[in-house]
Order: C-alpha cells, then sequence, then structure tokens
C-alpha cells in the first residue's frame, strides 16, 4: 500500500445512490434497504469532501453505531467464524434480526484478512461486509493483515456496486489493536481508495470510544485542505 493524504475540498452532501447488485450471497433473501441518509444520531466529527478518481468523495468519522447506519453497506470486523456474535457483531446480528443471524451462522469460515458479505436483512443498511482482523501483536504482522481487511471490505463492496459505505474502526477493542495503529491503516487504505479506484460517493467511520474517536479525528485531519465540522 502507499500511503497517501488526497487533497480535499470544501465538504458538500455527495449525491446518493443505490447499489446495483453483483455477486451471489451465501445465504438469505434479498431484502430492501441501503439509502444514502443522514443520520440524526451520528455525532458528526469529521466531515470531508476528498477529490477522488471518479469525482468527489465524502469521507466522515462520527460517533454512532454501526447497525443504525443508512448506507448501502456496513462493514462489520469479527472473527474468523461468525456463529459466536458479541461486540460489533453481536450488535449488528441482533438489529439484523432472525434471518441475518441465520446467514452468519452458515457463512464460510474466514481467512485473517478476508472479507464475505450478507445482506443486511432488517438492517438500514443492504448489505453486511464481514471481515476478519486478526489480534494485534507487535511484529507488524497483523498490521499487514488488518490493512488487508479494509482493502477486502472495499473491494467487495465495491463488487456489490455500494457507493455509500460506513465501517467500524476495524481491530480496535476486543482485538487489541492501538487507537493510533488502527487509525493510520483505515486511513492509508482510505487514501489509496479514494484516490486511484473511484468507486465511492461516501465513507463513514463510525467510532464509539474516545480514544479510537480522537485517534480517528486527528489521522484524517492529516489530509491536505480539510477541516472539521465538529470536534467535542
Amino acid at each position: 500500500y502507499i500511503s497517501t493524504r488526497p487533497e480535499c475540498v470544501p465538504s458538500r452532501q455527495a449525491g446518493s445512490g443505490g447499489p446495483t447488485g453483483g455477486g451471489v450471497p451465501f445465504a438469505g433473501a434479498n431484502p430492501t434497504g441501503g439509502s444514502d441518509l443522514p443520520d440524526a444520531r451520528n455525532e458528526v466529527l469529521v466531515d470531508l469532501s476528498v477529490h477522488g478518481a471518479g469525482g468527489p468523495v465524502r469521507v466522515q468519522v462520527v460517533r454512532g453505531r454501526i447497525e443504525e447506519q443508512g448506507v448501502d453497506a456496513i462493514v462489520n470486523s469479527g472473527s474468523r467464524s461468525l456463529i459466536m456474535a458479541s461486540g460489533v457483531t453481536g450488535a449488528i446480528a441482533r438489529a439484523g434480526g432472525p434471518e441475518l443471524r441465520s446467514a452468519m451462522q452458515a457463512a464460510p469460515r474466514m481467512q485473517y484478512g478476508e472479507a464475505v458479505f450478507t445482506h443486511g436483512f432488517d438492517l438500514p443498511a443492504k448489505y453486511v461486509i464481514h471481515t476478519a482482523a486478526q489480534p494485534y501483536n507487535r511484529d507488524g504482522s497483523s498490521e499487514s493483515v488488518l490493512k488487508l481487511c479494509y482493502n477486502s471490505a472495499y473491494t467487495l463492496a465495491a463488487r456489490l456496486g455500494a457507493k455509500s459505505v460506513a465501517l467500524p474502526a476495524v481491530g480496535a477493542g476486543n482485538y487489541g489493536f492501538p487507537p493510533q495503529t488502527a487509525a493510520n491503516a483505515a486511513a492509508e487504505v482510505t487514501g489509496l481508495w479514494t484516490r486511484k479506484l473511484g468507486q465511492f460517493q461516501l465513507i463513514r467511520f463510525v467510532v464509539q470510544e474516545q480514544p479510537t474517536a480522537d485517534a480517528f479525528v486527528q489521522e484524517f485531519m492529516r489530509w491536505e485542505g480539510c477541516r472539521p465540522v465538529n470536534v467535542s
């Protein structure tokens, strides 16, 4: 990966766009959902408009709940198996209802850094992209896997035709990544996708814990020409 700090322009509302389909889900039917709508429950910490390869890309850091995001696809930072549902995975499973829980239980066991998807069922999002982070270690190998998680999630979201994606702080929390390390990986891979690939109109990072929020705000504020809407 190449570390990038995309040039930013003053933030404005990006146009909405629904997914165009593609890919074959491994479980479940095709539910409704996935509109690029603002969520009043979010506390916006950073709101940027980035010059992307395909036009402006809105990049946000918000404090909120990932399962409440009204976007085309949300990302679940889970374990290699989705049967044991706790943390972010448990919150998504509960909010998505019994069909989502069944689809998650039927999902294949993932390799670290891999991503698979289910439909969102009762969630506002049309799709849930599940990726498996490796627990943090100090030798650097887990950080490479963390970047692969983000890249795999973006790749699958693009394949599904998603224009708006919401992601948690993958690797933070139960997986033990220091907040700044998690934020660095997120910003590096997101910078590459916004600058080179031009797929998305909205990328939203949803955080909860204060140290994680501080790290993500600090990291994305390094992007040239960017200003925060609100930092608490």
